[in-house]
């Protein structure tokens, strides 16, 4: 470079650019690096203050304020942050914060706000809180968890949610609201409930019928009356088409009785996360289900009723299809079935059984399918995101992950950062364990069985990679969990 040509990395606009991929670990590092790299990292530092995992100051935080754009604050807390002025701020959580604790006017000062998180949440300034949160013109998405709110201010609440696109309503009490059946919330798209009182069921209901644009619905009631009454009731409406844009449904108390029927009244699925179901998802579901293979993004299933089949039929038939959970996919379904087509697929759990006759012959077609997915993300192969009752699937014979049964087809997946594979009788190697640092370089966590690490000096190897200390491994159910540090 001429004396009078800057260095391209030290053009602010470059610099700015390169500063939004590193990760947070390393930003003070780059800091330091030079004036002008001084200037454009330090708001990257800064932009996220979270005094919910360390104690800073306020004199501490007051010179970069200009720079915060996501502030989580929980008790206790120095008085002092009353005053702080964050002009960029737009996401502001407080936790726990109890009636001593008077943050009067903070609120109302970021009018920048577009996502606020209230949780667990008794404000001394009761008398003033829903009045700041209703002059927020930005605000856009609301999170309310186990807080009251006062009968005087329940039209205010309802005044904000107006405005709203995202509500998150949870553990709440509050009055039965008066003039909620006049009211419209036309902007409403995401609606998540959680954990209501029984008797608050009926108006909540109401309250989602008057949100005619909504997208997404997440729902989790407790009890023995209440999430069957409740799916019933939300069929019906769903079959009278109360929601005609309604495309992504996630619940973890969904009776077997009313999912076709909801299914059954959705115009377009793009996501389907269920868990909690037993064996409810069956062949007519399925059936449903396949009328929107072409749109379907992602599938979170955690079901007996969800089998092996029908796993292998999504992947080889929703092109679009970036996330899959289920409980298990047998190896044979694989091999007998048709090519996948999602080669998007960005996340993958499921554990993969083999019959131990078998495996030399089947795991290289299902190893050629995965290689397909060459942005594939997160691989969970161990059988635990089944969940807890399903772990002893993952005990029946798996992949096995060496580089003679062909490990070396996966060198595809460079994209790869979240890799869990426990519960298994196999053994892998230092070479398996090189093989794994140079083709998966991008690995930040890893989930894996003490005893699969068949030799110290692999596990040595292991840990100069992830550069693991001591602290960095925890030991829980004979696996290691690992996460790269700095």
């Amino acid at each position: 470079m001429s004396a009078t040509q800057p260095h391209p990395l030290e053009l602010p606009e470059i610099l700015n650019s390169v500063a939004k991929y590193v990760p947070d670990h390393s930003l003070a590092a780059c800091a330091r690096v030079s004036k002008t790299w001084h200037q454009e990292f330090v708001p990257f530092i800064w932009r996220t203050i979270n005094l919910r995992n360390r104690a800073l100051l306020p004199e501490a935080i007051h010179p970069h304020s200009q720079h915060i754009t996501e502030l989580h604050l929980t008790q206790p807390l120095p008085q002092e942050f009353a005053t702080l002025t964050c002009p960029n701020l737009y996401f502001l959580e407080l936790m726990s914060m109890g009636r001593d604790c008077d943050l009067s006017g903070f609120i109302f000062r970021h009018q920048s706000l577009t996502r606020l998180v209230l949780d667990g949440y008794s404000p001394g300034f009761q008398s003033t809180l829903w009045e700041e949160i209703l002059g927020l013109d930005n605000l856009k998405d609301l999170t309310i968890m186990d807080i009251d709110i006062d009968t005087k201010d329940v039209d205010k609440f309802w005044q904000v949610c107006t405005r709203l696109e995202r509500l998150d309503f949870g553990c709440i009490e509050m009055e039965t609201p008066r003039g909620l059946l006049s009211m419209e919330f036309p902007l409403m798209q995401t609606f998540r409930l959680t954990s209501p009182v029984e008797n608050d069921l009926p108006w909540l209901m109401a309250f989602i019928c008057r949100c005619p644009n909504l997208t997404t619905f997440f729902w989790e009631i407790h009890g023995t009356r209440s999430p069957v009454l409740f799916a019933l009731n939300f069929a019906k409406k769903v079959s009278e088409g109360t929601w005609p844009y309604l495309e992504r449904l996630e619940s973890s108390t969904t009776p077997n009785a009313s999912l076709s029927k909801i299914m059954a009244g959705m115009q377009r699925i793009t996501s389907l996360k269920l868990t909690n179901l037993g064996d409810s998802f069956g062949s007519n579901c399925m059936d449903i289900l396949r009328h929107h293979f072409s749109n379907l993004k992602e599938l979170d299933l955690l079901d007996r009723g969800f089998t092996s089949p029908m796993a292998q039929e999504v992947l080889s038939s929703c092109p679009l299809l970036e996330v899959l959970k289920v409980v298990r996919i047998d190896a044979t379904d694989v091999a007998a079935g048709r090519p996948w087509v999602c080669l998007g697929l960005k996340r993958l759990a499921a554990c993969f059984r083999f019959d131990p006759t078998t495996i030399d012959q089947l795991q290289p077609l299902v190893f050629d399918q995965l290689s397909k997915l060459s942005r594939l993300e997160e691989l969970n192969v161990d059988g635990r995101s089944a969940g807890s009752s399903w772990r002893f699937l993952a005990f029946q014979e798996t992949f096995d992950f060496r580089l003679e049964m062909g490990l070396d087809k996966l060198s595809t997946l460079r994209l790869l950062r979240d890799f869990s594979f426990c519960y298994t009788r196999q053994r892998m190697t230092e070479e398996e364990i090189e093989w794994i640092t140079k083709h998966w370089r991008r690995i930040s966590r890893a989930t894996i069985e003490r005893s699969i690490i068949e030799h110290d000096s692999a596990r040595e190897s292991m840990e100069v990679f992830w550069k693991i200390e001591a602290d960095s491994i925890s030991q829980m159910d004979e696996t290691w969990s690992i996460t790269q540090s700095p």
